[in-house]
C-alpha cells in the first residue's frame, strides 16, 4: 500500500490488496506496520481468489519491480562505515 498510505484517525475502513500469486507458491505471509504513535487494528482478514478482471494493487516499491533484480542478501555484516 506504499501509494495508498493510511494516515490519521478514521472509523473502521475496508482496505483491499490484490496481488498475483504464482501457482508455485506454497505460503503467503502478511502483516501491518504502524509508523509513529497510535493504534493499528486488524479484523476479519480474508484471502480470496479473484479473476483476471480484478486489477492488481501492487506498487513500484515492491521488490518485484526493482531493475535490475537486487539480490536479497545480507550486507555490511562487519558494520563498517561505507
Amino acid at each position: 500500500m506504499c501509494e495508498r498510505k493510511v494516515t490519521g484517525t478514521s472509523d473502521w475502513t475496508k482496505y483491499e490488496i490484490v496481488l498475483d500469486v504464482p501457482d508455485s507458491a506454497s505460503k503467503i505471509g502478511f502483516g501491518a506496520i504502524l509508523s509513529g504513535e497510535g493504534k493499528l487494528w486488524l479484523d476479519a482478514v480474508a484471502f480470496d481468489v479473484v479473476g483476471n478482471d480484478v486489477s492488481s494493487t501492487d506498487c513500484p516499491c515492491s521488490q518485484r519491480h526493482r531493475e535490475p533484480a537486487e539480490p536479497l542478501l545480507p550486507s555490511n555484516l562487519n558494520f563498517e562505515q561505507v
